[in-house]
């Protein structure tokens, strides 16, 4: 059992979030004016919302190192949570973490292995591909997804929802 009680996992103050969606085709058609469908940066602006999470903005940014650390760079300190939904996979396009694990303070390893150990009950071996981060940097909680659906609900709803009160809440005594 863990040393944990409900309590320690209570929200003290109101978290504020971004949803970031890195995808280059979403986010050509944005640019060109073309509907977006976002089924996963909707799902997770759904589920943080239905928890009381004040989503700020959802924003779409191409495979960029550049454009995904501006996003960091320009919320880091103003909100609580950044969450990057996509650009994890092993393609060379793929640069969502190479882009933000060197910009950590502090990374969250644990959580990595558990969405894989969570994925791979789901999905088999077909989370080989498959590559999480997550971190602080200056107080923010920062974490990097793959963009389904299934692991958006995942991350979300398995182990960050019901986590964000207690790494808000040490954060605050940082």
């Amino acid at each position: 059992m863990s040393k944990y009680t409900r309590h320690d996992r209570e929200l003290k103050v109101s978290i504020k979030a971004i949803v970031v969606v890195v995808s280059s085709s979403r986010y050509k058609d944005l640019i060109s004016g073309k509907h977006v469908k976002d089924s996963s940066g909707d799902l997770a602006v759904k589920l943080l919302t239905n928890n009381g999470i004040e989503v700020v903005d959802k924003v779409i940014v191409p495979d960029n190192i550049t454009e995904i650390r501006r996003v960091i760079y320009d919320f880091t300190g103003k909100v609580n949570l950044i969450l990057l939904i996509g650009g994890t996979g092993v393609t060379r396009d793929d640069v969502t973490l190479e882009a933000v694990k060197p910009l950590l303070d502090k990374e969250l390893p644990t959580f990595s292995q558990l969405f894989t150990l969570l994925s791979y009950e789901d999905v088999g071996t077909a989370v080989l591909p498959s590559r999480t981060t997550a971190g602080i940097k200056n107080r923010t909680l920062i974490f990097c997804i793959p963009g389904s659906i299934g692991a958006v609900n995942l991350a979300l709803n398995k182990i960050i929802i019901p986590e964000l009160g207690h790494l808000i809440n040490m954060l605050l005594n940082l």
